[in-house]
């Protein structure tokens, strides 16, 4: 076990690492089933919104960066459940055009197997 951790850890420090802004909320809105859902948070001087399907990071002045529909961050079904999906916490790099999204999953029946996710997005080039 030890010699699995030494590899572990001896590949992620061969790695180099960047920092992430948590982007706080700035508004929700109310869905279908009365659940309060984050559908907006600003960081870094970006706002992102999440409707779903789109996906929509601009500035805070109103320029668009990045739009586009992104129906596998969205609703869903299973055999015995269809949920859809709302931001639960973001982190971001505007310098770096990365977002790491946690998406929290609201099903009907209410409780029926499908819990959080994590998805990273990139919305603008690479920084050099």
């Amino acid at each position: 076990m030890l010699a699995r951790l030494a590899e572990a850890a001896a590949a992620l420090d061969g790695q180099t690492w960047s920092t992430l802004t948590p982007y706080p909320q700035s508004a929700e809105r109310t869905n279908d089933f009365g659940v309060k859902l984050e559908t907006e948070v600003t960081g870094d001087g970006l706002v992102v919104q999440f409707r779903q399907p789109t996906l929509t990071v601009r500035e805070v002045g109103g320029r668009t960066l990045f739009r586009r529909a992104l129906p596998h961050l969205s609703f869903g079904r299973t055999k015995d459940c269809t949920y859809s999906r709302s931001m639960l916490e973001v982190w971001g790099s505007r310098r770096l055009g990365v977002l790491v999204v946690e998406l929290e999953h609201n099903g009907f029946p209410y409780f029926c197997g499908i819990h959080e996710s994590v998805r990273m997005v990139r919305f603008a080039p690479r920084a050099r």
